[in-house]
């Protein structure tokens, strides 16, 4: 390819009169040398290069240590949820595990008398006994509803939440096929964004 590019090259710098390496150029960027490129030295010798990262491994290891990992949680009540707060409960990194969860009310299905109101505290309280973590002071349960602009959190929390919260886990989703398409994109499309705008 690169000796008919040259060749073809030389025909149209002859047509034109011109230096077929400068036609060569325009064309197909040929020319004649190959480049190469040479590394330079590196200022500092093996033995300066592992103290170096010897050192800021052990400034990372310190700093780490300052930092415990917070997690704020949608969908603890979920499958995916419960299994996350199972698996959080036994990571020592994991400092804080803040689960957002809304008071549930609890109607007959046929009549749609109310039989219950669960607080949130009722609510994270039988999610913990579910999973075998009761007592376990890892976790904290926080009012909220991701449908609704900044997760439904109160301000006050939501202003303590940004200088605590080191990752977001969002796993609410509404996954009843039956659902009337607004109710399916309003938990899952703007509860997404919202969870978004959060982080």
């Amino acid at each position: 390819i690169r000796q008919l590019g040259q060749s073809t090259s030389n025909i149209v710098a002859k047509a034109l009169g011109k230096d077929p390496e400068n036609v060569s150029k325009a064309l197909f960027g040929l020319k004649k040398r190959d480049f190469y490129f040479r590394f330079k030295r590196h200022p500092f010798d093996a033995e300066e290069i592992h103290d170096k990262i010897v050192k800021l491994k052990q400034e990372a290891k310190d700093k780490a240590k300052d930092h415990k990992i917070r997690i704020l949680l949608t969908g603890g009540s979920g499958f995916v949820g419960k299994e996350i707060m199972f698996q959080a409960a036994k990571i020592p990194e994991i400092a804080e595990v803040i689960v957002l969860i809304r008071p549930k009310t609890v109607r007959h299905k046929i009549t749609g008398e109310v039989l219950s109101h669960q607080s949130v505290e009722d609510r994270g309280a039988e999610l913990l006994k579910e999973l075998w973590l009761e007592g376990n002071s890892k976790f904290r349960f926080i009012d909220g509803d991701i449908e609704k602009p900044n997760m439904g959190i109160a301000q006050a929390e939501l202003d303590k939440l940004g200088g605590i919260v080191t990752h977001v886990i969002h796993c609410a989703a509404s996954v009843a096929f039956d659902d009337p398409y607004p109710d399916s994109f309003r938990a899952n499309v703007e509860g997404s964004q919202n969870a978004l705008k959060f982080s």
